[in-house]
């Protein structure tokens, strides 16, 4: 834990370092430096303008950062294998077959962007509850001239009106806001009331129908978000992406889904791996998993390796 003096000097320096002029002249001279510079030193600067992001298909978004998109910062100096490569592979397959996505938790908005380029034929639903984080996602949907993506200022959840949302303290963007204070260790003296809404009372007032693709990623609130999506689920059995967390949030999504038809696989590096059971990877490396209901298991083919 970071004493305050030490936090206020982080702080600083973070600040500092996200000067344009000054982040660019550094930029420069580690490219100079190349492979010497320890990846753990770039993994944590911060890159101003926009990013370039290259996705394995040939398409290629931007993010346009100030240097507190930490997502963009990451990409910047390790490619798109920095993040989740192995969930946006398998969301770079299924995207092509779907026609409504809701993305949960869009943050800055990789995954919502990434889908609107791929197939402008689709509308994507992107969820985000904090205005700061969801200002840097409508920046991102204009820079890419996207207009098959519609941003909501509103936290997903089981009941629709207005609730507590605990960003974790960082001077950075605060990617891990959560409903739950104090979560996983972090630092959240500060609250904000976000409005609060089912995606099954979205999707009735805004006539929506087949919704195909849900990716929900919501710091330990998973589970309350189906909750509010019981129509949804039951009607159009749609494809769910969901992180699930070791020893937290499995044994809620299992309960979950118990019943339901869906059957569950854990997405990793060799494609989607079945699973009996929801079970969170204790080392974090595979966070997220894809539940399929029984009648369109089919449609995953090659996807899914073989036991």
């Amino acid at each position: 834990m970071l004493t305050s003096a030490r936090k206020s000097l982080v702080w600083l320096i973070f600040r500092l370092l996200r000067i344009r002029w000054a982040n660019k002249l550094l930029i420069r001279l580690f490219k100079l430096l190349g492979r010497r510079l320890p990846t753990v030193i770039m993994a944590r600067f911060p890159v101003t303008g926009d990013v370039q992001v290259a996705l394995s298909n040939s398409h290629t978004i931007v993010l346009r950062t100030d240097g507190r998109d930490t997502i963009a910062s990451k990409i910047y100096w390790q490619g798109i294998q920095a993040h989740e490569p192995e969930t946006i592979a398998i969301y770079l397959e299924l995207i092509p077959k779907a026609n409504l996505v809701f993305d949960v938790g869009a943050s800055s908005g990789l995954f919502s962007l990434i889908a609107g380029v791929v197939n402008p034929k689709l509308t994507i639903h992107a969820f985000e509850p904090i205005p700061e984080t969801f200002a840097f996602l409508t920046h991102n949907i204009a820079v890419n001239n996207l207009k098959n993506i519609v941003p909501v200022l509103a936290c997903a959840t089981d009941y629709d009106g207005s609730i507590t949302v605990y960003p974790n303290l960082s001077p950075a963007l605060p990617f891990q806001a959560s409903t739950t204070p104090g979560y996983q260790g972090h630092s959240t003296p500060r609250e904000i009331t976000a409005r609060s809404l089912t995606l099954d009372s979205y999707a009735s007032s805004n006539n929506l129908d087949k919704i195909d693709l849900i990716k929900i990623d919501a710091e330990a609130s998973d589970h309350t978000v189906l909750e509010g999506s019981k129509g949804i689920v039951a009607r159009y059995r749609p494809l769910i992406i969901c992180e699930v967390l070791f020893e937290d949030t499995d044994h809620r999504l299992e309960a979950y889904f118990h019943g339901t038809g869906y059957k569950y696989f854990s997405i990793e590096e060799s494609g989607l791996v079945p699973r009996t059971e929801v079970f969170g990877d204790s080392d974090y490396i595979y966070r997220n998993f894809l539940f399929v209901h029984e009648s369109k298991v089919k449609m995953l083919g090659p996807l899914i390796r073989n036991p």
